[in-house]
């Protein structure tokens, strides 16, 4: 039921699609060399296709940069900033 709503359209159905879920580094820090062209990050997880999103709509984090990403099929795959970004909390590496 609408509150205080005096007309409305019949819409149809609407979709609801499971939330990403992105797999943890295995070890927990990795060493990523960026810079060079053909270096991309690529991060594993579930339910990344037929989501109802798109690429350009996923933002990921590297520290202060930000990982351009580049598709979402069965990984994400982002280009990272070309020089290692700060880290957020202040540790050697950024986080992701």
């Amino acid at each position: 039921m609408l509150d205080n709503v005096k007309a409305y359209q019949k819409f149809g159905n609407i979709t609801v699609y499971p939330d990403p879920e992105f797999e943890a580094f295995s070890p927990s820090t990795k060493i990523f060399s960026g810079g060079r062209t053909n270096d991309f990050l690529t991060i594993g997880g579930k339910y990344l296709t037929d989501t109802g999103f798109v690429h350009n709509q996923v933002k990921v984090q590297i520290g202060k940069g930000e990982c351009e990403v580049k598709s979402i099929q069965f990984l994400l795959s982002c280009k990272p900033p070309k020089n290692q970004p700060t880290a957020l909390g202040g540790g050697q590496y950024p986080e992701v």
